[in-house]
């Protein structure tokens, strides 16, 4: 039974044990909490990782904060006064006044300043001919910076910069998927081998059994000595200590594949056989140009990109603190009307909006703010600037780092090609030794040390087969990751394909 249900690359895919009587069998309850695990690993990465989970929730949180100061401002006020005027020693008259006025700012991010005003007074003049008056007034005023924060690169600074850090900190959750990803196939690989080395094993024990059998027969017809019997059975006692050995690897890389994935801890103690085998190699892979494949990974390796987004972030800050040292220069353009009404009631407040308005009210403003010292902006640009050399330097080292670790990878896979098309013939060829030399002995033309240590080169040629298909499965998987190539996001949801695990870009 196959997870094919599941969006999981063929390689990582499990299925219960049917063959091995001796394997403990999954049930479906454990199979979904193998594969539920292993598809956790694609959308969370494993414990290790997981502090990268909340970088993005947090820089978020930066960003928000950052746009404190395009935050609109509106203020308010009402009030009242009363003024009693003398003649001499004596009262000649009273002066009662309500006023409303509301104002407030708003800074775009282009730098400029929105200032609308507005603002109501009545006042009654009770005197003999008890006058009364109502006037209203609108304006709206436009501040222009034209030095010091021309085009918002001071106040909108820290929120671009910001946003870059956001997109730095999901390029950062994606380096670590990618590294959850690969970290789970060389812990897959791994785990396939031991399984093949327990099988190595098992048949190494078997061959010295089956010869301990026929010697065995051999010794009751009087054509061997109990000593080649005594040599056989100490062999075979050997061979069993090792296979006992492998099953206990065979668990200890289940327990490394598991924790890989995510899987909970009890999976441990539930083996499953791995459906997708060794790659088989390509014998005429032919790299791809290096330039291309350098080139790749600086296109498409998340670490790279968050590098190169805090670079960016660290230059818009520099830009701002040396903006910020520039004396304050701005155009203040205001624009408006006043109106009045006479007569009393509680409409004089709002009639003059739209009545007896003599004309529109505007005024230009030139102002101009000398800093003496700014020791610190200076300070902030001292600052910023060291922080944005030493992003520079990481990014040009792991630039570097990237581009040999490309170089190397492609290597390690051409010589991993190589090593496994040998050790897959010199296995065959072992074979052929093995089973001429059984013959041989059992026509007594070969000595017991010979058949022995026929099959131990036997064994040793397997062995050195699965490490060289191990070592070939890892560098495919390797250079995948290295290039970048390893999986693909799909709006930020992880996507993996099988043939990137089986196959040499």
């Amino acid at each position: 039974m196959t997870t094919d249900a599941l969006p999981l690359p063929a390689a990582f895919e499990l299925q219960r044990t049917r063959d091995a009587d001796d394997a403990p069998e999954l049930t479906e309850d454990d199979l979904a909490c193998v594969v539920g695990g292993l598809a956790r690993a694609w959308s969370a990465p494993p414990d290790e990782h997981r502090a990268s989970d909340h970088e993005s929730p947090t820089y978020q949180g930066v960003l928000v904060a950052a746009g404190e100061p395009f935050d609109p401002r509106f203020s308010t006020s009402v009030g009242g006064s009363r003024e009693t005027q003398f003649t001499g020693a004596t009262p000649a008259g009273r002066t009662d006044a309500v006023a409303y006025g509301a104002g407030g700012s708003w800074r775009l991010r282009s730098g400029f300043q929105l200032q609308p005003e507005f603002s109501m007074t009545g006042a009654s003049l009770l005197t003999a001919s008890r006058l009364a008056l109502g006037q209203s007034s609108m304006k709206l005023g436009l501040l222009i910076p034209l030095q010091n924060d021309r085009g918002g690169i001071v106040t909108a600074g820290p929120e671009r910069a910001a946003r870059y850090e956001v997109d730095a900190s999901r390029s950062r959750l994606r380096q670590a998927i990618t590294d959850a990803a690969y970290s789970t196939a060389a812990a897959y690989w791994d785990y396939v081998a031991t399984l093949q080395r327990q099988a190595i094993y098992a048949a190494s024990e078997a061959r010295a059994a089956r010869l301990v059998d026929e010697t065995r027969v051999l010794v009751q017809a009087d054509e061997r000595t109990a000593a080649d019997l005594t040599q056989l059975l100490g062999n075979l006692a050997a061979k069993r200590a090792i296979r006992l050995g492998a099953d206990l690897a065979v668990t200890q890389g289940w327990e490394r594949l598991v924790l890989a994935m995510g899987v909970e801890a009890t999976t441990v103690q539930r083996a499953a056989v791995p459906a997708t085998p060794f790659p088989p190699v390509v014998a005429a892979w032919t790299p791809p140009p290096l330039a291309a494949l350098i080139g790749d990974a600086r296109l498409r390796r998340a670490d790279l990109t968050a590098a190169t987004q805090q670079v960016e972030a660290s230059r818009v800050l520099v830009d701002a603190a040396r903006n910020n040292l520039q004396d304050w220069l701005d155009l203040v353009l205001t624009g408006g009307y006043k109106g009045w009404q006479l007569g009393g009631g509680a409409d004089r407040f709002f009639t003059p909006l739209f009545r007896e308005i003599p004309g529109v009210d505007a005024s230009v403003q030139i102002r101009y703010e000398f800093l003496a010292s700014n020791a610190g902006n200076r300070g902030r640009l001292l600052q910023q600037s060291a922080i944005d050399d030493t992003r520079h330097l990481a990014l040009a080292d792991l630039e570097r780092h990237v581009a040999a670790e490309v170089v190397v990878a492609v290597e390690v896979l051409r010589r991993s090609t190589d090593s496994l098309a040998a050790s897959q013939e010199a296995g065959r060829l072992f074979d052929e030794g093995v089973q001429n030399e059984e013959r041989k002995f059992r026509l007594g033309l070969s000595t017991l040390f010979d058949v022995i240590q026929a099959a131990d080169g036997l064994t040793n040629a397997r062995l050195t087969e699965t490490a060289a298909q191990r070592d070939y499965a890892v560098a495919i998987a390797t250079l995948r990751y290295q290039s970048g190539t390893l999986l693909r996001f799909d709006e930020e949801r992880p996507v993996i394909d099988a043939a990137n695990l089986l196959t040499p870009p």
